[in-house]
């Protein structure tokens, strides 16, 4: 059912990630009752016109031609551009909340008081004849006859929009998802995210999907009027932008999924495992047991649906390791240069020390250790740089949009609005231990010639 004081305006599931949508702030009956009053003054001013034509007298036939003025034309004279010379024109959308002193009056007694200027002027009623369906709300359809201003017959309905909705249908965001703008909000003084949207709850659509009545080949196509009554988001593209959720009594009934004993039918059943299954195991003993024969039953995990997006995420991150270590190889070789350079400025260093009785393996641990110690500040500043960087990853990614131009992880082709990212302390254990061990690793060959150089040679030089 829809919702009397409008809806979140930020998915409070997302918190101040979430994407900011102000239309919604007056969405609901409020937004549904505006509509509605607006919608009756149209039909009102619609038929005052039709009766102002009716009643203005119109020619029945041309005069001769021989009494017409040989130097003068006869002005062509217009009925309904006469009769409609002086009526009144229709308040704008914008405007509503002041009633004009010489607009006719609309059916309710005054005009529709519209609470943003956000809102756009609802559809014209639809043709619609169809019969009303069981659990739906009735509807008898009076034709009005065609006039010069719209052109063809319409359609009145007995539902008050005001008081009554159609059955309830929650639809994904992206299917009604406009148009993204940055913001500061004055209030907060923090810039925020905003999208327009087409629809929000409290207006009608139309959802039209196959039947599968094959007795009545009539019914191969059905649709039927629902009311939005909330939108749905997960912030994953594929689902946001193809999902809409209505009531299944309804759904069976229409699409004619209803036998005559009553019997319901489905075409695919979602199973939640609890937390610790290993689903691949649930999918295997449901294959195999008797109750969902291989004939009838397609079963399979939400990773075989998602198998070719699964498989380029795993390229990915192989990729992204053999990249990782290559630039930790890079590293050590820096680590390896900048050794040697410094056993050669310490050579006379190393042999004063050598003729005072040091010995090769306390040379060489010297050097070991000032590796180790390098590695330990860098593996320890790069792991806390990581963290932060996990952490603002969404900021780091609208900064690198905003200085790009374009977003760089497009919804429409990753599938997601924000970036995903998870510590996994195994992961980060064995990239430090990596770290600290290519980093003592590229100080042993500097180790090993420092040890090995001789005390008068080294003084020599």
């Amino acid at each position: 059912d829809l919702r009397e004081d409008g809806y979140d305006v930020q998915n409070p599931t997302f918190g101040a990630d979430g994407v900011v949508r102000r239309r919604l702030a007056e969405a609901g009956w409020k937004k549904r009752r505006a509509d509605a009053k607006y919608e009756k003054y149209r039909w009102e001013e619609r038929r005052r016109r039709r009766e102002i034509l009716e009643k203005t007298p119109q020619a029945d036939s041309a005069p001769p031609i021989e009494d017409v003025a040989e130097t003068e034309a006869a002005p062509a004279v217009d009925p309904y551009a006469a009769a409609l010379k002086n009526f009144p024109k229709a308040p704008t959308y914008d405007a509503m909340e002041e009633t004009p002193a010489d607009a006719p009056a609309p059916l309710d007694g005054g005009f529709p008081e519209l609470a943003s200027p956000l809102d756009v002027a609802p559809e014209e009623p639809e043709l619609e004849n169809v019969a009303a369906l069981e659990n739906g709300p009735a509807r008898v359809p009076t034709a009005v006859d065609a006039t010069p201003f719209d052109g063809l017959a319409e359609f009145e309905t007995e539902i008050d929009k005001e008081t009554t909705q159609e059955t309830g249908a929650i639809l994904g965001v992206g299917l009604v998802s406009g148009m993204r703008r940055r913001h500061l909000n004055p209030t907060t003084g923090v810039e925020e995210l905003r999208e327009s949207l087409a629809t929000v709850p409290g207006a009608d659509v139309t959802l039209s999907f196959l039947g599968v009545n094959f007795e009545n080949p009539t019914r191969a196509f059905v649709s039927d009027r629902f009311t939005v009554v909330d939108l749905y988001e997960c912030r994953m593209a594929e689902y946001d932008e193809s999902f809409v959720f209505v009531p299944i009594d309804r759904l069976q009934k229409l699409r004619g999924m209803i036998a005559d004993d009553g019997t319901k039918m489905a075409t695919q059943l979602l199973i939640k495992a609890k937390p610790g299954v290993k689903i691949e195991e649930l999918r295997d003993r449901l294959r195999a047991a008797e109750e969902f024969p291989e004939q009838l039953f397609e079963i399979e995990t939400w990773r075989d649906q998602q198998a070719t997006t699964l498989a380029a995420v795993e390229m990915e991150l192989s990729i992204l390791n053999v990249l990782l270590f290559l630039s930790i190889c890079v590293a050590g070789f820096g680590i390896l240069a900048i050794f040697f350079m410094i056993v050669v400025e310490k050579t006379r260093d190393v042999g004063i020390l050598k003729s005072l009785g040091a010995s090769g393996n306390g040379i060489m641990q010297i050097f070991l250790l000032y590796g180790l110690a390098l590695g330990v500040v860098g593996a320890g500043f790069g792991t806390a740089l990581g963290f932060w960087f996990v952490a603002n990853i969404q900021e780091v990614a609208d900064f690198l949009s905003r200085m790009m131009g374009r977003e760089v992880f497009d919804p429409s082709i990753y599938m997601f609005h924000q970036v995903p990212a998870i510590i996994e302390p195994a992961t980060v254990f064995w990239i430090v231990v990596g770290s600290l061990f290519i980093a003592v690793a590229s100080s042993v060959l500097p180790a090993l010639r420092a040890a090995r150089l001789k005390p008068v040679d080294a003084l020599r030089i």
